[in-house]
């Protein structure tokens, strides 16, 4: 995530981010909390000591339908597929970024969004890569990999360095926060 906020606001000029993942579940007060996706504060990270640094907007994904729609976007870099848009909503996406000069998609899975894409690069899923991501309450907390790649997915941080890199930039994503510790059992 951070990797992706730096590239696109220092090399390629972005002047929006959109901030999508999985629609919110049910929660209680114990254990199981609305946002079912595990990074979503280290989205929220990431663009608070990135984009909005650089005076960048951070919107919700539903926004860029709109601002497709209204001429404001020229091209858009989508990572992951999990877009929070009604069915009505997504097919209009998909039609829209039609009109769009490059549509460049980084995805673990085969989905609509990626078979409209002008370019999809496959990326790895968690359980491919090692990472550090952010839970619920804020904890940084390291992922082990635990199955090799397949085919020819990297970690997007690989797949955005190569990505520059065949752009003719010198960019070098920075080192990942590192995990904290504790001794509560199961702790990762």
């Amino acid at each position: 995530n951070k990797a992706m906020v730096r590239f696109a606001a220092d090399h390629l000029g972005a002047t929006a981010f959109y901030v999508g993942g999985r629609c919110d579940g049910e929660g209680d007060s114990f254990l199981r909390v609305k946002d079912k996706n595990p990074n979503r504060a280290g989205v929220h990270a990431a663009l608070e000591s990135g984009a909005l640094a650089r005076n960048l907007a951070a919107r919700p994904a539903d926004a860029v339908l709109t601002d497709i729609e209204s001429g404001k976007l020229a091209a858009l870099i989508v990572m992951g597929n999990n877009l929070p848009l009604s069915a009505d909503a997504r097919a209009r996406l998909l039609a829209a970024i039609s009109r769009l000069e490059a549509v460049i998609v980084l995805a673990s899975n085969r989905s609509a969004l990626v078979d409209a894409a002008s370019v999809a690069l496959p990326t790895a899923t968690f359980a491919e890569k090692d990472g550090t991501f952010v839970n619920a309450l804020g904890m940084h907390q390291k992922l082990r990999r635990g199955i090799a790649l397949v085919g020819r997915a990297l970690p997007e941080t690989l797949v955005i360095q190569k990505l520059a890199t065949k752009m003719g930039f010198d960019f070098r994503p920075a080192r990942e926060a590192p995990a904290t510790s504790s001794s509560a059992p199961g702790a990762l």
